[in-house]
């Protein structure tokens, strides 16, 4: 090559588009030029190398910053060839659409006034879009008309001859690419991604390679309008016309969460209930109508999500379009009706459940009481109690003699129904008699809460900026989730939009960081005067008998853990009961972990979207099929990586997997339409076979005949696992909170309670006190949840040698000790919340890849918990070196199997919460990686491995409609630090003690 020459690396479309224009308008000299061999990489060939960079810099004149981090100077790899910037730009910088899409911004040119005049009228007549207009005069007059929402309708009739229009390209403002035609990645990180048109001009680009470079100056659109009225008439109020408008089911694409079914066939029910455990129906109840008809209902996150799908498949899914508003799956209400406008309607109470369906072509309302709710324990309780009248008991030989018994008198309280004054006479088992007259209870005098909720109902548009500044708080509050005053401001833009609940809790949140007692009192009055079976709280004195169902109320799982904490402490202090108050501290101490019971989720702004008022925690949320160009990206990304593998029934196999998780999420005919069909023949084969044809033929059955292929799935084999995750629907139900601890992820590596004991940095032999943990704190053999659970007993009773281990493990410079640290750490503020004494035992964000000791699944996962830890606590990570550096490390075949199929599953999930601008590009190295082993084991035959491999693929396939997980993850985090914050006020209580206590009775006196 000659000295006197540079050469510039073009690495995308943006590249090209960029140096073309510059030496398009005499701002760099220079020609394209092509490799002749692999990889055939294009570069920019520019003479006299002699100050390239100083001029480039010049040349620019600050349309861009540090023109030497643009491009890449290099020297080509073998000879050249010359490129024509028409054959370039058609083959690698634009692209035809499939159809003529409109953007949130266009141009439109014409020469044609009319066709001009037309575009503006029709836009104004409709008032949609915001336009500016520009002539240029020359050989040929134009205009120019920029339009902010155009409207597609207004260019369909126009004349299609007589203008063209240039959609603005994605994150860039000056660049506009014609229509029907878009730009190969105009942004990314290792690209020109500054390029842009300074000081108002215009990048026009047109599909035959020409650039239109203008500088226009735009005038409003209003200002060629004139508007003429006719004469005003006031028409007569017309008081007794009205429009009716009929209601209706219309079919719909959306995915709903089943949370309500119709049972029509009882022996099915009855056999559903005969091979569930009862647990299961723990948080579901019912209603059994007089006319037979039996409707069974989800109450909460909490509900048994494997039995959901259950009788999903079996009876007809219902899922809550409004609140208490059930709705055929796969229809949607037409008009769309208030919760509160449809319980108005029907004059049902806000807490009845209104079922609608279509019977016989007609709309079928079903209302059913809060009152008439009944557990499904009810039945099965009703079948053991008939039994238990038909089986003979023995009675027991034992006799028991108690001497010197001194009988004392008792006060027995019965709560009666007889008028007052009535006289009553009870006789005891011995015969005695004993007599009295009815008299009223005192009752108690109610104490009505300072907080008032009852405003006026606001309008549409006032509804609108309301939620928008709840998301600007909601924002506020994620970079600071313990300012009480944006807990308040929360609080009161809620309470305008009539949502009590959510006011209250966001009220709440403000009393706790201030600790305000009194406030926290009125809240809890506030809350329960819309609760029937809670509203005796407010009343000064109960009977024994009413504070038991009082307390029996309270416990309802339905009832989220701060106000379940709330009303228990106002419980204790109010009725002078310690022991109640003592077990709500003991209870949040822990955030109420034991009963899994869940912080109130904000979730209103999801309700308002249709997305229905149960299962409020944070989940993952899936693109749908309003997403689908985002989508069809994806796929057609993961198939090229998926069809790098030699074996073509490997990628027929995953083809296949993947077009039956894309038709469970999404439906059939777009997962058709996303992947060709897959033909693979195959009988029904249960047994494990040997040779290469049956072992094709199994695998074959298996997923062509899936879902019913999860019949097979009866033990915990990798295959049976494999089947069970291979549609990925659990990703769905599980909430952010149990991503890396729930039943999605499967263990890097377990604690083995032997191994800790006799190793040098093992847990016991560093911290004495895990030794004394019996079985149960500490199992012979487990994934390190019960350990962390006994780490954060300890530390939330106060002990002091609760970081033993992280301290002296920390110091050890031991890898698989430290690594250690950090899965326990995970699984504890997974749990129980970023505590700030946790944090200090974080490794540091810094990855040496240089490091001397060796990659094992220790080290891997290690970086990864190190990860999801620094996103628990916002601590800054660079996630694009960070994976890099771990994809780079799992291993091909044929060695590292075991640490490949330990770590793959748990750095993808940890790539899946990234939003790094190459996140795509590792899903991809991941895939290569897993096709590699896939290959592999169906060489050798073994039925474990690949089932292992296929499972990996699944996650890697979900990925492709895993692209919200980080935009979820902000709120998610807003939510566990405010549960921090509840415990914290718990640890407060249990320091201050009596004293904490006295404080709480005085307050609920006044």
């Amino acid at each position: 090559m000659s000295n006197a020459l540079a050469f510039l690396k073009m690495k995308t479309p943006a590249d090209m588009l960029a140096v073309n224009f510059l030496s398009t308008s005499g701002q760099l000299k220079g020609r394209f030029v092509q490799e002749v061999d692999p990889p055939w990489t294009i570069w920019w060939e520019v003479p006299d190398e002699q100050g390239f960079m100083s001029r480039i810099g010049n040349m620019i004149q600050g349309a861009i910053a540090a023109p030497e981090t643009i491009w890449e100077k290099g020297s080509p790899g073998s000879q050249l060839k010359s490129m024509q910037w028409l054959d370039l730009f058609r083959k690698a910088v634009i692209k035809q659409e499939d159809s003529r899409q409109v953007a949130g911004e266009v141009i439109l040119m014409t020469d044609n006034k009319e066709v001009f005049f037309g575009a503006v009228k029709k836009h104004f007549v409709l008032q949609q879009g915001q336009m500016e207009f520009a002539s240029f005069e020359g050989r040929r007059d134009f205009h120019l008309i920029k339009i902010s929402n155009p409207s597609l309708w207004v260019f369909n009739t126009l004349d299609q001859s007589g203008f063209t229009w240039f959609n603005l390209v994605d994150r860039h403002s000056g660049i506009f690419v014609e229509s029907g035609w878009r730009i190969h990645d105009i942004s990314g990180l290792d690209c020109f991604n500054q390029f842009r048109v300074v000081d108002g001009g215009v990048l026009l680009v047109q599909k035959d390679g020409r650039l239109v470079n203008l500088k226009p100056a735009w005038k409003k659109g209003d200002s060629i309008i004139k508007v003429d009225f006719n004469e005003l008439k006031v028409p007569q109020k017309n008081e007794e016309s009205a429009i009716t408008v009929k209601p209706f089911l219309r079919p719909t694409d959306r995915q709903h969460l089943a949370v309500f079914w119709k049972v029509d066939n009882h022996q099915q029910f009855k056999a559903i209930v005969a091979n569930e455990s009862l647990k299961s129906f723990r948080n579901y109840r019912s209603w059994f109508c007089a006319d037979g008809r039996l409707f069974i209902a989800a109450r909460g996150n909490q509900a048994d999500r494997a039995l959901a799908t259950v009788l999903s498949d079996a009876f007809a899914p219902f899922y809550e379009s409004e609140e208490r508003v059930m709705i055929p799956a796969g229809k949607v209400l037409s008009p769309r009706l208030s919760s509160e406008r449809l319980h108005t309607f029907f004059k049902a109470d806000s807490k009845d459940v209104i079922c609608i369906e279509e019977v016989d072509g007609e709309l079928s309302c079903t209302l059913l009481g809060e009152k008439d709710m009944l557990a499904i324990e009810d039945f099965i309780a009703l079948e053991v109690e008939r039994a238990a009248h038909r089986a003979e008991t023995l009675k027991p030989a034992w006799k028991f003699e108690f001497k010197e018994l001194k009988k004392k008198k008792q006060l027995i309280e019965i709560e009666v129904k007889d008028a007052v004054g009535s006289n009553l006479k009870a006789k005891s088992e011995d015969g005695q008699v004993g007599s009295g007259s009815v008299s009223a209870g005192s009752g108690g005098k109610r104490r009505e809460s300072r907080i008032n909720l009852d405003v006026n109902p606001a309008s549409d548009s006032e509804i609108v900026s309301l939620r928008l500044q709840v998301e600007e708080v909601d924002r506020q509050l994620n970079n600071n989730a313990s300012d009480a005053a944006l807990w308040k401001r929360r609080a009161d833009l809620t309470s305008k939009m009539r949502l009590r609940v959510s006011s209250l809790a966001a009220l709440l949140n403000s009393a706790v960081l201030t600790g305000n007692i009194d406030t926290m009192i009125d809240c809890a009055l506030a809350y329960v005067k819309d609760h029937t079976t809670l509203s005796d709280l407010g009343k000064s004195t109960l009977t024994e008998l009413e504070k038991g169902r009082l307390l029996s109320a309270m416990r309802d799982e339905a009832i989220t853990a701060e106000f379940h904490y709330l009303v228990l402490l106002v419980y204790g202090a109010r009725f002078n009961d310690p022991d109640i108050f003592a077990q709500a501290v003991a209870g949040m101490k822990t955030g109420f972990a034991s009963d899994r019971r869940q912080f109130y989720g904000f979730n209103e702004m999801r309700v308002a979207s249709g997305g229905g008022a149960m299962n409020v925690e944070s989940r993952v949320e899936l693109l749908k099929i309003d997403d689908l160009p985002r989508i069809k990206l994806n796929v057609k990304k993961f198939l090229q990586y998926v069809g790098c593998c030699p074996d073509m029934f490997s990628i027929d196999i995953v083809r296949l997997q993947l077009a039956k998780m894309l038709a469970l999420h999404l439906n059939a005919e777009v997962a058709r339409s996303l992947i060709s069909n897959v033909f693979l023949e195959y009988r029904q084969y249960t047994a494990k076979a040997v040779s290469p044809a049956s072992f094709h033929t199994y695998f074959s059955y298996l997923v062509g005949s899936w879902p019913e292929s999860i019949a097979h799935a009866t033990d915990d084999s990798s295959v049976s696992r494999w089947l069970r995750l291979l549609g990925m629907e659990k990703i769905r139900e599980t909430p952010l909170r149990d991503f890396f601890t729930g039943e999605l992820y499967r263990p890097p590596y377990l604690f083995n309670r032997a191994e800790e004991e006799d190793e040098k940095y093992g847990l016991i032999n560093l911290a004495k006190w895990m030794g004394e943990l019996d079985k149960t704190d500490f199992p012979d053999s487990s994934d390190g949840k019960q350990i962390a659970r006994a780490i954060y007993r300890r530390y939330s009773d106060g002990n002091k040698d609760w970081s033993a281990f992280f301290k002296a493990a920390m110091r050890s410079g031991d890898i698989v000790a430290i690594s250690k640290t950090q899965r326990l750490l995970l699984l504890i503020v997974s749990e129980f919340g970023p505590h700030k004494d946790f944090e200090q035992f974080i490794l540091p964000a810094q990855i040496d890849p240089n490091q001397k000791h060796d990659w094992t699944i220790y080290t891997l996962t290690m970086y990864c918990d190190m990860f999801r830890l620094c996103l628990a606590y916002r601590r800054p990570v660079n996630e694009q070196v960070l994976f890099n550096l771990l994809v780079k490390r799992i291993p091909h075949p044929p060695n590292g199997w075991q640490d490949f199929i330990d770590s793959a599953e748990w750095i993808i999930l940890c790539v899946l919460l990234t939003s790094s601008g190459v996140r795509r590009v590792q899903l991809d190295n991941l895939t290569t990686r897993a096709m590699y082993w896939l290959n592999h084991w169906s060489k050798h035959n073994e039925h474990e491995m690949y089932a292992q491999t296929l499972t990996v693929l699944s996650f890697l396939g979900i990925g492709i409609l895993a692209d919200l997980v980080p935009e979820k993850l902000e709120f998610h985090q807003l939510l566990e630090k405010r549960r921090v914050f509840w415990i914290q006020h718990a640890f407060a209580l249990a320091s201050s003690g009596q004293k904490a206590f006295n404080s709480w009775h005085q307050a609920c006196s006044n």
